[in-house]
């Protein structure tokens, strides 16, 4: 995506460092603490802020959004395990009103 040739062993300090950066207690979530280290350390081998900054910012949004979509399979099967306890109870109660 950069186009820019790099090896490996450059993610090996820096991205575990940047994450250990997003997690300070200064911004909400890291945001704005990732983005500038991830331009900082990126710097170092000539890849233009502009670039850097929006692939953080596509990073972000896209794990956003398979948050969004994680969020709306957890409510629909927290909807999905209501509706089985209220048929359950009403079987329950149905079966407690019958004579025997």
């Amino acid at each position: 995506m950069l186009n820019v040739p790099f090896s490996i062993s450059f993610y090996m300090v820096p991205i575990p460092c940047i994450s250990l950066i997003s997690f300070l207690p200064i911004s909400l979530n890291g945001y704005g603490l990732r983005e500038g280290a991830l331009v900082a350390v990126f710097a170092t081998i000539h890849v233009s802020a502009s670039v850097v900054l929006l692939t953080a910012l596509l990073i972000d949004i896209q794990a956003l959004l398979l948050g969004a979509i994680g969020g709306l399979i957890y409510i629909t099967m927290g909807q999905r395990h209501l509706a089985e306890q209220n048929i359950q109870a009403s079987l329950t109660a149905q079966t407690q009103k019958l004579p025997i």
